[in-house]
């Protein structure tokens, strides 16, 4: 989930990452899924991130256990995650690892959230957005752990065999006292399925204060991979309005409240309305396009017109050519 790409030129991995950065970690490893090849050729060696390092920097944890795995043994949950590097994880000399998923995007300030938990003194601290304490629902999933607590817990929970990171760990370390919570004050978005997907990049276009928040924070800058490319060419009879075009693009018709990601080409005559199109797409030939979702490289032309809904936006499977 992490090489997904967002907001017009950057993929989830890169809001934990920058969050990390930011809070000057500066040894990461990133536990892979499936199909991680395309989230290697975005990370690389880390140089975007100030990661390429001769000590520390950014790893790729590929995402088996053991060597000769097959796809069926990769992973399911979290707990399985972090027991399938349980080695790497003991031989750490960090006090503290500081842990986060790819499908929440935010600018948290991961450095007061160390603070926080090394003053607290719990073997674990919980990141929330609740002003209580209490874990939101769904949690964040970002924590901070002592080194040996954490891999204490995951020795326990390997020779018990648990299912769940959060109900047997983190659920039954609070009862013991061991675990604590510290409160974020700015917000988050969550991405759980295609829907949520399209309406965060909907809020975006639409609410300058969230994108001023998410992807235009000072304070908390988000990094990613530098695309060389063109700024964006702009034809006599263009018309765009709220929109993030990234650089490369290529617009001759209109574009409205929508995301287009590098070397998109909008056609003269196109229309193209409340819609993500991925990189390297085109939309030609009098096509218009509204509540949908283009994957890279595909394809409207020859006067097509696909209208999705705001609850149910369609979307148009990579390379497809439609017209």
């Amino acid at each position: 989930m992490g090489a997904v790409p967002f907001g017009g030129r950057y993929r989830l991995v890169d809001f934990p990452l920058s969050a990390m950065v930011n809070a000057g970690v500066t040894d990461v490893r990133v536990i892979a899924h499936h199909n991680y090849q395309s989230l290697m050729e975005h990370v690389g060696a880390g140089k975007d991130w100030d990661l390429a390092r001769r000590v520390g920097g950014i790893r790729i944890v590929p995402p088996f256990s053991r060597a000769y795995a097959t796809a069926s043994e990769c992973y399911d949950t979290r707990l399985e995650s972090f027991l399938s590097i349980k080695g790497q994880l003991e031989r750490i000399t960090t006090p503290d690892i500081l842990c986060a998923d790819c499908d929440v995007v935010g600018t948290p300030d991961l450095g007061a959230l160390i603070k926080a938990h090394r003053a607290s003194g719990a073997g674990l601290t919980v990141g929330t957005v609740s002003k209580d304490g209490d874990l939101p629902d769904p949690p964040l999933h970002i924590f901070v752990a002592k080194t040996e607590f954490l891999c204490a817990v995951l020795k326990e929970a390997e020779e018990k065999q648990y299912a769940s990171f959060g109900v047997d760990i983190i659920e039954r370390e609070r009862k013991k006292g061991n675990v604590a919570s510290y409160c974020f004050h700015n917000r988050f978005f969550r991405i759980g399925s295609f829907a949520d997907y399209y309406a965060i990049h909907m809020l975006l276009v639409q609410n300058e204060g969230v994108r001023a928040e998410v992807l235009e924070n000072k304070d908390a800058p988000v990094y990613t991979a530098v695309r060389s490319a063109p700024p964006v060419k702009y034809g006599r009879d263009a018309f765009v309005r709220s929109s993030l075009v990234a650089d490369g693009c290529v617009i001759h018709g209109e574009v409205k409240n929508s995301v287009l990601f590098g070397g998109v080409v909008v056609g003269e005559g196109c229309v193209v309305e409340i819609a993500i199109i991925m990189e390297n797409c085109t939309v030609t030939e009098n096509a218009s396009l509204a509540f949908g979702v283009l994957d890279k490289n595909a394809a409207l032309f020859g006067g097509a017109s696909l209208h999705g809904h705001k609850t149910l936006p369609l979307f148009v499977e990579e390379g497809r050519r439609i017209g």
